[in-house]
């Protein structure tokens, strides 16, 4: 009993100080991919538990479960002069995947998730911000498979392999073809995303120099 008490402290000793470090990366990680005003803090809650047992530096008794004494939230503000809220209650689509970004790439190194999902990444960000955005997902790639959803050609020039998905309706049903891109249907796709208008083909062919030029300058190296 004392040995289980005197470890679920350190370990929430240990979540607090990490808790601290985590959440000043990611809030620069959230700057980087457009959410300048946005906050981020790690919230630690020790389980009351009338029936649990006392642990050294806490006034009441805790509930241990084989994950500690600890309940955690993640916290955020989106926007400035918001308090911080609960994650899950604030955030929209595109903003939990903007975070969850900068979540990861903060983690990279030590995640092991083998497959990530970003849907609508790039919703409501400019042209400079999707740049940074298609290198953190790029940095992403390196280490897991890496699923992205973007309409953005920023973004999309930095895939390692690009589909385009189209749906149609019949008389009965709809339906969505997905296909996957050679090179010069790539150029073409991307240079519809950028406008298709005059210089489009060369802005699709520059944005795949520049992501090109990124990959090979950055190979070999972990995020």
């Amino acid at each position: 009993r004392a040995e289980l008490s005197d470890n679920a402290r350190v370990l929430s000793q240990n979540r607090r100080l990490a808790a601290t470090r985590l959440a000043a990366e990611v809030i620069e990680n959230m700057k980087q991919v457009g959410m300048d005003d946005a906050q981020f803090t790690i919230e630690l809650k020790p389980n009351e538990d009338d029936a649990g047992i006392e642990i050294e530096g806490f006034a009441r008794r805790l509930r241990i479960s084989e994950e500690g004494i600890d309940d955690i939230e993640f916290m955020v503000s989106t926007n400035p002069g918001e308090g911080l809220k609960p994650l899950s209650q604030v955030a929209s689509g595109g903003e939990i995947s903007r975070i969850m970004l900068a979540i990861k790439a903060t983690l990279s190194a030590v995640d092991t998730i083998p497959t990530i999902i970003f849907d609508e990444v790039d919703q409501g960000i400019g042209s400079r911000s999707a740049k940074v955005i298609g290198e953190k997902l790029g940095q992403l790639a390196r280490d897991r498979q890496v699923l992205c959803i973007t309409h953005l050609p920023q973004v999309a020039a930095f895939a390692d392999t690009h589909f385009f998905i189209e749906k149609a309706a019949d008389d009965s049903r709809a339906i969505t073809n997905v296909v996957c891109l050679n090179p010069k249907r790539r150029l073409v796709e991307l240079a519809a995303m950028a406008g298709n208008g005059t210089g489009a083909i060369g802005t699709a062919t520059e944005l795949l120099e520049q992501a090109t030029r990124w990959r090979e300058s950055t190979h070999g190296q972990r995020s």
